[in-house]
């Protein structure tokens, strides 16, 4: 489907800003002539940091019209995959920006992705749990999508997070929303480390 395009897709970072939108655009073009075949096209790609998979999202996410079940897809497939303690996944999770913040989706896109996400929150993969806080808050910020109580009450647990990273980012975010439960305080070693 792409094996024409294998030269410019291994060389991506190394192509001028107009020679990247082109390709991301011909892939877009072919991918919506066959939305299944792209998507098998896909399955076959292994994820890693050195995976033309994330070429693939960016195009998508460029000209997302269209594609909100796709990216939704992906994204479970990663998060998932990532979960079984796939490494080259767990790295692969700084593309779901790709997959979860598509502009012109409907609000039933973003709830349900948001909603995935926060059921994700209990992952015992430390990675996992903070692209989700991170991907959740960015949903409600960027496209106006009220958290509801399930959902504040999932990510205030994650002030007590076992990775310092995750409670300090959650501390700081819930603190700009107001979300912090009014008995909470910050553990004095925590302030020291921040």
């Amino acid at each position: 489907m792409f094996s024409d395009l294998q030269n410019d897709l291994d060389n991506f970072y190394d192509l001028s800003d107009d020679q990247q939108n082109l390709l991301l655009e011909e892939i877009v073009k072919r991918a919506e002539q066959d939305k299944s075949g792209f998507e098998e096209y896909l399955s076959n790609i292994p994820y890693g940091t050195m995976s033309t998979k994330s070429i693939f999202y960016e195009a998508i996410w460029k000209q997302p019209k269209n594609w909100g079940d796709f990216a939704f897809r992906e994204l479970s497939k990663l998060i998932e995959e990532a979960e079984r303690g796939n490494e080259e996944a767990i790295q692969d999770l700084m593309v779901l920006p790709f997959l979860v913040s598509l502009n012109g989706m409907t609000e039933s896109y973003y709830k349900r992705t948001s909603f995935f996400l926060t059921r994700k929150l209990k992952s015992k993969i430390p990675a996992v749990r903070e692209d989700c806080l991170v991907m959740i808050l960015d949903i409600a910020e960027s496209y106006n999508i009220p958290l509801e109580r399930n959902q504040k009450s999932a990510l205030q647990k994650l002030l007590l997070d076992p990775e310092f990273n995750i409670r300090i980012y959650a501390y700081s975010r819930l603190k700009e929303l107001n979300l912090i439960p009014k008995r909470f305080k910050i553990p004095m070693l925590d302030k020291i480390r921040a």
